[in-house]
């Protein structure tokens, strides 16, 4: 049965099941292109003749008659050759890709963060899961220390450097995040001035904020705010984040109202801040202080430390 509205046929899953002498009753829909091997090779019902093919045909005599004739069909399609094609193929891009890489480090411009099965090719991958086969396993959640080299099994040597990044593109990650603020901390670095960094994670109004039991927190529109206007609770100065666009996505990931919102995207674009910022910024930080103040305070201490000790005074 298809779940999906694509209806696409799910041929290995077919393929696996006809292969150990296990017959296939499958959806067909006009959307539905099976490879010429399983056209007479699967018993085929659509959504109009669904209660009949059960009620009248499957489990029937001539139901199995037509089964063990399918899977004999099937066993005359010998795909070796097809593979064997496909893998000489893939043998000699591979050879070629290392031959004509280049030897110095890849330094990339665009991060795909949290990849999972959504790999992006031209990108580098990454995730903290090694069963996503990233292209490099890595943690922006912790601190990173830049530049960070490192040896992936397909890019080579790969050089994440500082504001060498055009594009961060998170796609339902940060809702997994513990320490948010070390990972946008990370891809304020990673990011060049005037780079993006592409967000979309659930809305916390709506059901698939909590639905996935790894999520550690909900996100609404002001979730972005220390990362924008209250930078300097991060410790950060001469950059900030900027929102370039934001809207709302419904669960078939469509634009819709704030109303019928499952998701949130929006863009994020790394600028510099001003100077007026900057001055903010150091007044909010306690600990801030001019040069002739760290001067000052050097002096005092140097003063203390030689100044005669009073009578009667008893050293801590």
């Amino acid at each position: 049965m298809h779940f999906y509205p694509s209806s696409r046929f799910e041929q290995v899953r077919v393929a696996h099941c006809l292969s150990i002498g296990t017959p296939v009753v499958s959806e067909r829909t006009p959307a539905t292109q099976p490879h010429p091997a399983f056209e007479r090779s699967v018993s085929w019902f659509d959504e109009a003749g669904l209660e009949s093919f059960f009620a009248e045909r499957f489990a029937q005599g001539h139901f199995f008659d037509a089964a063990r004739e399918q899977l004999a069909v099937f066993r005359e399609h010998d795909p070796m050759e097809a593979y064997a094609d496909l893998l000489a193929f893939a043998a000699g891009y591979g050879r070629a890709h290392q031959e004509r890489r280049p030897h110095a480090a890849w330094r990339p411009e665009r991060i795909h963060l949290g990849s999972g099965k959504d790999y992006k090719p031209g990108w580098l991958n990454l995730d903290v899961l090694e069963r996503a086969q990233p292209d490099l396993l890595l943690d922006l959640g912790r601190p990173l220390a830049l530049p960070h080299r490192a040896e992936t099994p397909r890019a080579g040597t790969v050089e994440l450097v500082e504001g060498g990044a055009s594009i961060i593109y998170a796609n339902n990650v940060l809702e997994h995040v513990p320490d948010l603020p070390q990972l946008m901390g990370n891809c304020l670095a990673l990011l060049a001035t005037g780079g993006r960094l592409v967000i979309e994670v659930p809305y916390e109004g709506a059901p698939t904020a909590w639905q996935d039991p790894t999520h550690v927190r909900a996100m609404n529109e002001n979730s972005w705010l220390y990362y924008t206007d209250w930078f300097w609770y991060l410790g950060w100065l001469d950059h900030r984040f900027s929102i370039e666009q934001s809207g709302w996505l419904d669960m078939n990931l469509g634009e819709c109202a704030k109303e019928q919102a499952a998701f949130m995207r929006l863009t994020l674009v790394k600028v510099e801040t001003t100077p007026r910022e900057r001055m903010v910024a150091r007044t909010m930080n306690p600990d801030a202080m001019l040069p002739d103040d760290l001067d000052a305070g050097a002096a005092l201490d140097i003063g203390l430390a030689t100044m005669p000790m009073p009578l009667g005074a008893i050293p801590a």
